[in-house]
């Protein structure tokens, strides 16, 4: 994990900031709901309809980059904890 640079404590402290920022980014999907609602109720037909979507494709995308970097975060904290298990916690140079 070389942005760590062979740091298990870095290594946690990267999955504790990666875990947090999948969190805000899964609230942030979330919140893309209410936008594309009345974007819906302002234009008129088709139109209201096709920038709803949009919205929401929007916030699809934001729900799928909060999977993959709360599984950074996991991958952060297991890859922290087997660099401990292998160097019974010493910090490499």
């Amino acid at each position: 994990m070389g942005f760590a640079g062979g740091d298990p404590t870095a290594l946690r402290g990267a999955a504790t900031r990666l875990d947090g920022l999948g969190t805000d980014l899964a609230a942030d999907s979330l919140a893309c709901k209410g936008p594309g609602s009345d974007i819906a109720g302002a234009a008129p037909g088709e139109i209201g309809v096709l920038a709803e979507n949009a919205v929401l494709a929007a916030g699809g995308a934001v729900a799928a980059a909060a999977v993959l970097v709360s599984a950074m975060g996991t991958g952060s904290a297991t890859a922290g904890e087997q660099l401990d298990l292998a160097t019974g916690g010493q910090v490499a140079v």
